[in-house]
């Protein structure tokens, strides 16, 4: 009688073992569900902060790449002496006493384009460039721009100043009075390099200069080179 009263508490707490063994499975398996979830929730987290800081990072480099030249900043033309024209090297007040001595001449003007040489009687030279005369003292100009490669005073020619073109061509101002300039300066067209004055080589024209335009070493006409561009001389 007693087995068979005890064989019933057996079974009860054989079976409660079993319920409680199925209850802490289930708290175990929610329990790891509960800190994977908590573990996936944390990895996107940080996935998505990933994905910011990227995003921040590119956003800056794209912001100091950005140019910071607007539309309607000013536009600045770069001056290319290249696209210069040969010009007089005066402005007004200027004529011509003795020209350049050219074939194409008539003979009274290859006649007129001779030139007394200094101290010798009946002897005369060909004029290797243009003598201009004025009526009073004149400002002479850079008839284009240039470099002054040279500076001089001769006894000849008086105060003579050399200016070479980025192209290579040489202008040669002669008989001049008050200089301006220094040699090795940049000069642009048009800029003052002195005043008009005279030489043993232009005394009987009173105020003038003596002009010359060289190309590779030799003179040339310049009256044909006026209007023309510098480059293509």
């Amino acid at each position: 009688m007693d087995e068979q009263n005890n064989k019933p508490v057996e079974q009860k707490k054989h079976k409660r073992m079993k319920d409680e063994t199925k209850i802490g499975i289930a708290v175990a398996a929610s329990a790891l569900l509960f800190f994977g979830c908590l573990f996936a929730i944390e990895a996107g987290l940080n996935k998505d902060l990933d994905i910011t800081s990227t995003s921040i990072t590119s956003n800056s480099n794209t912001q100091q790449s950005t140019p910071t030249s607007q539309p309607n900043d000013p536009v600045v033309d770069v001056y290319d002496p290249m696209t210069e024209v040969v010009k007089t090297p005066f402005t007004s007040n200027g004529t011509i006493a003795r020209n350049f001595y050219d074939k194409s001449l008539s003979e009274e003007e290859r006649e007129n384009a001779l030139v007394p040489v200094p101290g010798e009687n009946d002897s005369y030279q060909k004029s290797l460039g243009i003598d201009y005369k004025f009526s009073q003292d004149t400002e002479i100009l850079a008839t284009f721009s240039g470099k002054i490669i040279r500076l001089s005073n001769d006894n000849i020619y008086g105060n003579l100043v050399w200016i070479e073109h980025e192209s290579g061509i040489v202008a040669v101002y002669g008989s001049l009075d008050n200089v301006v300039v220094k040699e090795g300066q940049e000069i642009k067209q048009d800029e003052a390099i002195g005043y008009s004055g005279e030489s043993l080589y232009t005394n009987e024209l009173g105020e003038s200069i003596h002009f010359e335009i060289l190309k590779d070493q030799k003179q040339i006409n310049p009256n044909k080179a006026f209007g023309q561009l510098v480059k293509d001389l």
